[in-house]
């Protein structure tokens, strides 16, 4: 389950929250993503694997700008995603 916090104009940004987010997060990994659906969940469950191997209590933050379901997904495996309306890596 997620929610959004922000406003809902596609000008403006949405932060997606997943399940069982980190209350206090130690350590926060910021990614920016563009239409990386195919590899987003890998990508999560990477970082948090090393987070746990690294007994650190963490988050992971994707900054996205998609036109496909890479928030989703993302969020799906754990991660936060905050949704930017500027489309583009440089944007994030």
């Amino acid at each position: 389950m997620t929610s959004t916090l922000a406003a809902e104009s596609a000008n403006e940004t949405n932060l997606l929250i997943p399940a069982g987010d980190a209350v206090s997060p130690e350590l926060s990994i910021v990614i920016p993503a563009m239409n990386e659906e195919l590899t987003i969940a890998d990508f999560v469950e990477w970082c948090k694997i090393g987070m746990e191997r690294a007994g650190v209590t963490g988050e992971v933050l994707i900054v996205d700008s998609s036109t496909d379901r890479t928030a989703a997904i993302a969020v799906a495996h754990g991660a936060r995603v905050l949704q930017t309306p500027k489309r583009g890596l440089g944007r994030a």
